[in-house]
């Protein structure tokens, strides 16, 4: 930060801290009854995507990656909104859309979610995917860490820094197909 504003800060007055560090649940309901209130299978595998829809966060990786699964009880949901309403936005939107509607078991769910609902969305899902193209961290790595949920991420920014040893990152989209076919078996020999 020093180096891009160009200013020495006192040692002193600087204290840094984990981008969770004050981070709380918005809403407490369990993978059970989150499932239910969203009508979620609540035997299938849930890769979740959630934020806002924009080009940087690359959901159409994870939908594309998707593709290779197969019919095996998993689904994948893409939920959140375009930051800004132009152009550019427009066009990735409806980019996911088709994709989504490509690719069965992909559930595009475009709107805005409250606090709560998007705390309901991480706890209802088995894996949370973060496949951005450009991040310096993440605020959604954090609120999966509050639910305990495992993430799948890209290897950029400071992304890695951030996961727990039981998370998986990925460098190229096969990667990612292959991560998430793993996940899925995994999935089937706990249940």
């Amino acid at each position: 930060m020093e180096e891009s504003v160009g200013v020495r800060l006192d040692d002193a007055r600087v204290e840094i801290r984990p981008h969770g560090a004050f981070f709380s649940k918005y809403s407490d309901v369990g993978m059970e009854e989150s499932r239910r209130s969203l009508g979620i299978d609540p035997t299938d595998t849930v890769f979740l995507c959630i934020g806002f829809l924009g080009e940087t966060k690359a959901f159409h990786r994870a939908i594309e990656a998707f593709r290779s699964v197969g019919d095996a009880g998993a689904r994948l949901y893409i939920v959140g909104s375009a930051l800004y309403d132009s152009e550019t936005a427009r066009a990735y939107v409806d980019r996911l859309r088709a994709l989504a509607e490509s690719v069965p078991r992909v559930t595009l769910v475009e709107q805005f979610v409250s606090d709560e609902e998007f705390d309901t969305w991480i706890s209802a899902c088995s894996y949370l995917v973060t496949p951005y193209e450009k991040a310096f961290s993440s605020g959604v790595i954090e609120r999966a860490k509050l639910f305990e949920k495992p993430v799948i991420s890209s290897e950029i920014g400071g992304l890695p820094q951030q996961l727990s040893p039981r998370d998986k990152t990925f460098r190229t989209d096969t990667e990612l197909a292959e991560i998430l076919r793993e996940s899925v078996k995994q999935c089937e020999t706990v249940g």
